[in-house]
């Protein structure tokens, strides 16, 4: 049987930036990257008749494009705020980071199942991480492990609330044209929501096997957890009408198109309503921003962006500051040195 999940050249597979050589992407390629980017659990009968392809081709293509480093899985956004969760970013600055204490940290990050997203930067910061807590004693918990692991390496820290994510592009929609317009990417991994959902064991199951690979079957599924495919199907179903499933996306190394990746924290000064809206409708039709999120307390935006170059980078930058030079009181930025994780849901 074909293996439409990819999930034997995906196994073990570390999601973290790998630094991936250069790839060269033909029309069809971005075709079914950009199909994928959108919905990555997308069939392949129904990715077939969108973009005019035959199944085996774009397996081929898929596999091809996996092998290269370009695509390093397919997963799940998943509304953490739905189920309990807090979100927050927490930045260090350490002293003397020599590569045992380093190899130390990396181990403290992988091992804990919150901390999701670590980041090695330049900048006034040397480390940047996400973390979801369910109680604000278990993130107080976790940060006292921090600041004992790092003793005196531990120069300053700093703790942002993440509020909401309000876009994400998880590739550039430069890559795949000019006139290619909004693309209708899966976004909400924090929002506000009414009410917490309440999800069982086996809902728990599902969303962490669809976080791992968002191209796993329903059959699969329901022979991991015991359950019927219908009983999966219909969880799945219930979850995303919840808000808890946003929708499936693909896990995509930047350095694969030559694009270095860059944190930038906004903090706003006096300003309207209308004119903060105006700032941040900008920041959305920004084809170069990945993820923009709003934040709090000391910054109130933070957004990811992609650039071949510094000064592709600095001159996109220039232009958002002097657009909105009224109201931007600061602003620092990050350039991603090395991904240490990248994980979308906790394992545990």
């Amino acid at each position: 049987m074909k293996d439409y999940s990819f999930t034997s050249l995906l196994k073990n597979r570390n999601w973290a930036t790998e630094y991936a050589k250069p790839v060269t992407f033909d029309t069809a390629d971005k075709k079914i990257l950009l199909e994928l980017a959108i919905n990555s659990r997308i069939p392949l009968s129904k990715l077939s008749k969108k973009i005019s392809l035959n199944r085996d081709t774009i397996k081929y293509r898929i596999e091809r494009l996996i092998k290269a480093g370009a695509i390093q899985g397919f997963s799940a956004v998943i509304n953490y705020s739905a189920l309990g969760y807090k979100g927050y970013s927490v930045l260090l600055k350490i002293t003397n980071m020599f590569k045992d204490f380093e190899d130390a940290l990396e181990k403290f990050f992988i091992e804990d199942p919150e901390i999701l997203k670590v980041h090695k930067v330049s900048g006034s910061w040397d480390i940047y991480m996400d973390i979801i807590c369910k109680s604000e004693n278990d993130f107080k918990e976790k940060i006292s492990g921090l600041k004992n692991l790092c003793g005196g390496h531990l120069q300053d820290f700093e703790v942002l609330t993440i509020f909401e994510e309000l876009d994400a592009h998880h590739i550039p929609a430069s890559f795949f044209g000019q006139d290619i317009g909004k693309i209708p990417y899966p976004f909400g991994r924090v929002s506000q929501v009414p009410e917490i959902i309440y999800a069982d064991k086996k809902d728990i199951q599902i969303i962490k096997i669809l976080s791992k690979n968002a191209r796993t079957t329903t059959v699969k599924i329901a022979e991991s957890i015991m359950l019927s495919p219908d009983a999966i199907h219909n969880r799945i179903k219930r979850l995303s009408k919840n808000n808890v499933l946003k929708g499936y996306y693909l896990v995509f190394d930047p350095t694969s198109i030559k694009n270095n990746v860059y944190l930038v924290f906004v903090e706003l000064k006096g300003h309207t309503e209308k004119r903060e809206q105006e700032f941040k409708q900008a920041l959305l039709n920004q084809p170069q921003i990945d993820d923009l999120f709003k934040i709090g307390y000391r910054y109130d935006y933070l957004f990811y962006m992609q650039a071949e170059n510094p000064s592709e980078f600095n001159n996109t930058l220039m232009h958002i500051r002097t657009k909105f030079s009224d109201i931007i009181k600061d602003l620092i930025v990050l350039s991603e040195l090395k991904e240490y994780k990248y994980t979308e849901f906790p394992s545990q």
